[in-house]
């Protein structure tokens, strides 16, 4: 009845370090140096002093005639001098006859570099018969000619390159566009990433241009750095290129201009990565210094900084920061750098740090000891079994134990499962806590046993979460085997919510991988109050995931109270995905009651507002003391 919901590939751009190599950087900023409009750009970066003259080292004194004389000369240079020299004025036909030639020439290293130079003559005369003349040549060496070829191209001819492009292979639409990207110093960046678009190469460009200006930083930081945040790309794409760029910025100026950095980028999540990694690159030397000298910053990202230089001095020598940052600084700021140093001590040593707690001062140390038990918890989930017996605060040791069952149930969940069924808690509730933990992993790897042990523990959790774990099980199952977790169905238990729960986890799954008419055929297993419950989790989870598609299925849906569920779920959901126009809400809109107003949006209002008011005050509270002498003399 519907079409199954293709799988969306989404792209993102960042992935902690997009490392740009070496041999890239160099061909973006060694570009030719000539920089002319005719076809006869093919010579650039080649002084016509050089290609007119003739060879006074070895060999003939005449200039060559044939493909063949340039093999009398015995140095690179002077054979491309040759070779360019042959190639100044040929015709279409010579450069072609000159290009069959060459393929005869050894050793390879000697062709590779001819046949390159060659084919950007010919393109130069004609791209189409260059192209036709590279595709006859073995795969292999296709790529590097085609990115000679609308290197050449580009420098003239930009919209023609851009069309010939088009009509490529797409396994060599690639090696176009990095043609056309070497051609940069010609065109805007802005151009080049409209081509590269059309070309479905935007990826590979934002990557290619943001590292030609990270690369510049070494020249002018600030400079580069005004470049790449004013460009038309989300930095979000670019974040290893804004982390080369201001871990540059701060070797040449100094942490101050953490607080131009702070201010230029709006986007909160880029901005604290990008300065956390600058800061952790540039404080490794000397962190007193740089903490000293983040001391004066302003802006927003102040804090950021003394706790990220903090930790970076913590991972050196955590005593001399704990007993040097007393001395520099008092009140919030000090706790903010003491808390700062141990958290990072914890994750770094948790057992040095659990040795030295006479060192810590004596407020900290509960804190101290705290962070060092979790951290082991992380490391060495079965070692920090040992501290439970010893905790007297019972939120901390229920804490310390869902650390130890999430991180031993990754590792191990057969022995995560055997210490939590044995283990003793203080309540039953905290024990059903910890164990639908480990058995959230043991559905992966032992579903069997995962299921069966959930089905033997009695329902201890009330309220909304009275349901029996196979729940849990059924809801981690669905991730990678929606059958298995179908087939458990029958053996779940009726009791509390469990039923309802069970099979909306598995239906929405089923909508996840666009499995629409089976997850609406599983509900009518479900009886008529749990069916529509049943239903309305179905309608809002494809609202929310692929809305397009509930759209078009409106009609279709079997049932009024189907299509009046669908409708609601895309009014709650559209707000965030912006997936729908107005006009296709204004359809969704004749399926709701009369009068009807989406329940979350005052929600939203109220969330909005409340935020708007939150700024307000830390405005008015937190502002600098330079702002609020400004508005004395005003």
């Amino acid at each position: 009845m519907f079409k199954s919901n293709q799988t969306k590939t989404i792209s993102a751009l960042i992935g902690g370090a997009i490392v740009g190599s070496a041999a890239t950087l160099a061909v973006v900023f060694l570009l030719p140096f000539f920089k002319g409009d005719s076809a006869t750009d093919w010579r650039a970066g080649i002084p016509s002093n050089i290609i007119e003259s003739k060879s006074g080292t070895t060999g003939s004194s005449d200039a060559p005639k044939e493909l063949e004389d340039i093999l009398q000369f015995e140095t690179d240079f002077e054979r491309k001098t040759a070779l360019f020299g042959l190639l100044m004025n040929a015709s279409e036909s010579s450069v072609i006859e000159y290009l069959e030639e060459s393929q005869e020439l050894e050793p390879p290293s000697l062709r590779r570099t001819t046949e390159n130079v060659i084919v950007q003559k010919l393109a130069s005369l004609n791209a189409q018969i260059a192209l036709d003349q590279v595709h006859a040549l073995p795969m292999s060496r296709q790529q590097n000619l085609i990115t000679a070829v609308f290197e050449e191209l580009s420098l003239s001819d930009l919209n023609k390159a851009k069309n010939l492009a088009l009509e490529l292979d797409p396994t060599l639409k690639h090696a176009a566009v990095h043609g056309i990207l070497l051609a940069r110093h010609k065109h805007s960046d802005d151009l080049m990433l409209e081509i590269a678009k059309d070309l479905n190469q935007e990826a590979y460009a934002v990557t290619y241009l943001a590292e030609a200006v990270a690369f510049s930083a070494f020249e002018d930081a600030a400079l580069a750095w005004s470049r790449i945040v004013s460009d038309s790309q989300p930095n979000l794409a670019q974040t290893e290129f804004l982390i080369q760029v201001a871990s540059e910025w701060l070797l040449q100026e100094g942490i101050s201009v953490i607080d131009q950095i702070s201010e230029s980028l709006t986007d909160t999540v880029v901005r604290d990565a990008v300065i956390m990694s600058a800061l952790h690159r540039i404080a490794q030397d000397d962190p007193r210094a740089a903490l000293i000298e983040a001391l004066q910053l302003t802006s927003d990202s102040r804090e950021l900084a003394l706790r990220t230089i903090a930790e970076v001095w913590a991972r050196i020598d955590p005593q001399a920061a704990l007993a040097e940052i007393s001395t520099m600084e008092s009140g919030k700021t000090l706790t903010l750098l003491q808390e700062s140093v141990l958290t990072a001590w914890a994750e770094n040593d948790p057992n040095a740090l659990l040795e030295a707690l006479a060192f810590v001062p004596e407020h900290l140390r509960a804190m101290a000891k705290e962070e060092a038990m979790l951290a082991i918890a992380r490391i060495s989930p079965e070692e920090a079994v040992s501290f439970l017996s010893d905790i007297e605060d019972d939120n901390l040791r229920i804490k310390l134990a869902k650390e130890i069952a999430t991180n031993w149930s990754e590792q191990d969940p057969h022995a995560a499962l055997d210490w939590v069924l044995n283990e003793e808690f203080t309540t039953d509730v905290q024990q059903a806590e910890t164990l639908m933990i480990v058995l959230a992993s043991l559905a992966i790897k032992d579903p069997e046993l995962a299921f069966q042990t959930a089905r033997d523990q009695p329902i201890v959790l009330r309220g909304a979460n009275y349901r029996g774990m196979e729940v849990t099980v059924i809801q981690h199952l669905v991730e990678t085997d929606i059958d298995k977790a179908l087939a458990m169905l029958s053996d779940i238990r009726r009791e509390g919510l469990t039923i309802t729960h069970a099979y909306s986890e598995v239906g929405r799954a089923m909508i996840r991988d666009g499995q629409y008419d089976r997850a609406l055929a599983l509900g009518q297993r479900l009886g008529d109050i749990r069916r529509r419950n049943y239903n309305g989790s179905l309608m809002y989870q494809w609202a929310m995931t692929n809305p397009e598609t509930l759209f078009e299925a409106l009609d279709e849906l079997p049932s009024d109270q189907l299509k009046d569920q669908a409708a609601k779920g895309l009014v709650r959901y559209n707000n965030d995905t912006k997936a729908l126009s107005s006009a296709q809400m204004e359809q969704v809109g004749k399926f709701l009651p009369e009068g009807y107003v989406d329940p979350y949006s005052r929600t939203r209002e109220m969330r909005q507002m409340s935020s708007e008011w939150f700024d307000e005050q830390v405005q008015l509270i937190f502002i600098n003391p330079v702002q609020q002498e400004e508005r004395k003399e005003e």
